[in-house]
């Protein structure tokens, strides 16, 4: 998973995938509470981003987009 590291840069972060929850997948370890997560995007590690906060609803609907 990538997520949102110091200075704005992609940070690749080996997790473990829980249960499924109204659709969504949980994170069982490897995130601290208040990371970014990245959702979209070509985004590789070590890449400068400008991240875009998105309502958990909005982000599920991010995903089911092709």
């Amino acid at each position: 998973m990538l997520v949102v590291g110091p200075d704005n840069q992609a940070e690749y972060r080996a997790v473990e995938l829980g249960q499924m929850v109204d659709g969504l997948r949980l994170i069982s370890s490897g995130l601290q509470a208040g990371e970014k997560i990245i959702i979209k995007g070509l985004v590789r590690p070590g890449m400068t981003i400008t991240p875009r906060l998105v309502p958990m609803q909005q982000a599920a609907a991010l995903e089911a987009r092709p």
